[in-house]
Formats: structure tokens, sequence, C-alpha cells
């Protein structure tokens, strides 16, 4: 246990690593939203349905593939960044991958 907690701490702290960096997205939801988020090996980190006035914290290894219903309703910052859903947004659906 002590290993993975250690190549954390080293990617957080901005050390070179090994590995992909691990990055944090969140999502606030202003309405009901599915979302599903897929870490660089295709692993679902998070694939549920959101209520209304939630947020979820998802952390994985770049890059990071997405799709967000009811996106229009979704606020999402990524390492602490605002991302604009809009330009990826087709019939209420956000399809993204961030790196």
């Amino acid at each position: 246990a002590a290993a993975p907690a250690s190549a954390l701490a080293a990617a957080s702290a901005g050390q070179p690593a090994a590995e992909a960096p691990v990055r944090r997205i969140t999502l606030s939801f202003g309405e009901e939203s599915w979302v599903e988020v897929k870490d660089a090996s295709g692993n679902k980190l998070l694939s549920q349905l959101n209520p209304a006035g939630t947020r979820q914290v998802v952390e994985g290894k770049a890059p990071l593939s997405l799709v967000i219903g009811n996106a229009q309703h979704v606020r999402l910052t990524y390492d602490g960044q605002p991302i604009d859903l809009t330009p990826y947004t087709k019939v209420e659906v956000a399809r993204l991958t961030l790196d």
C-alpha cells in the first residue's frame, strides 16, 4: 500500500513520475446528468446518473475520456481549470478527451 501512495505523492508534488500523471475532474450538476469517465487504460472511473445539486470528484491517469449527458447543466473543472463543454456538446451530450 505504501508504493501507490508514494507514486501519488510524487505525481501531485510535480515530481517526475514513471507513469502518466493523476488528474482531477470536478463535476457540478445543476440538473440531473448521466456521466461516464474512463482513464487512459479504458477503465471506468465513474458511470452513473447524478442528481441535481450534487458534485463528483474523479481522479485518474490522463488522457481521460468523458461522456456527459444534459451537458448544458454541468460545470466541469480539470485540475482546477474550468472547461467549457459547449464546443463538445451535440444534442445535449458532451463527448471529450482531456489530456
